[in-house]
């Protein structure tokens, strides 16, 4: 996802134990709803959805905007679907993935005080 970095603000994972994730690749785009997109291989990203709501709301906007998804895992509550990496500005365009501090690197400080806050904030 770090090619996205000035387009998007990119956020590096946080580890249970408040760390960055030592995977220089383990990235993700946060958008509304705390829906973060991550990806899964060269050509495709993955979507992770924290409540059904969500996701009963989120996607019928992307398959009008022609958001062709596959459900990968679904769980009580959350639920991860893939989607083609060209689409990227399609789920932005529903999605509203953050631009403010977009030219920001992931593994900033200034980002990983953020995540560290928001972590706090949900525990």
């Amino acid at each position: 996802m770090n090619k996205y970095i000035g387009i998007y603000r990119v956020f590096s994972a946080i580890l249970d134990n408040g760390e960055l994730s030592p995977n220089r690749e383990d990235t993700y785009l946060l958008g509304k709803h705390k829906i973060q997109v991550y990806r899964w291989n060269k050509n495709t990203l993955c979507i992770y959805f924290l409540s059904n709501q969500t996701v009963n709301n989120i996607l019928p906007q992307l398959q009008e905007k022609g958001v062709q998804l596959e459900l990968y895992l679904q769980g009580d509550v959350e639920s991860v679907y893939k989607v083609k990496e060209s689409d990227i500005h399609k789920l932005h365009e529903v999605i509203k993935f953050q631009i403010k501090g977009k030219n920001i690197q992931a593994k900033s400080v200034k980002t990983v005080r953020k995540l560290q806050k928001s972590m706090s904030k949900t525990s």
